[in-house]
């Protein structure tokens, strides 16, 4: 059984490992079947929650967070992308 700090960082091992698999299926997916994509997804909000529970995070307060941020500095929707930060 790992203990706490052991835990917090195989989890933050674990999200980096379900993105590149997410990445992986991104560049696999050449069809309209979005179900591989949605796996893969779900699978990071699975370890998202899990980190959150580790680390004590209220849910709604990383949600408030998340909407002040996008509104604070926008969002992916307009498709842009970020080359630097001053």
């Amino acid at each position: 059984m790992l203990g706490e700090e052991a835990y917090q960082q195989a989890l933050a091992a674990k999200l980096v490992e379900e993105a590149q698999e997410f990445l992986e299926e991104v560049n696999l997916n050449t069809s309209d079947n979005k179900e591989g994509l949605m796996q893969e997804l779900a699978d990071l909000h699975e370890v998202i929650d899990t980190l959150m529970v580790a680390y004590s995070l209220d849910q709604e307060k990383v949600q408030d967070l998340q909407s002040r941020r996008r509104s604070e500095r926008g969002s992916f929707e307009s498709r842009l992308k970020l080359i630097w930060v001053e």
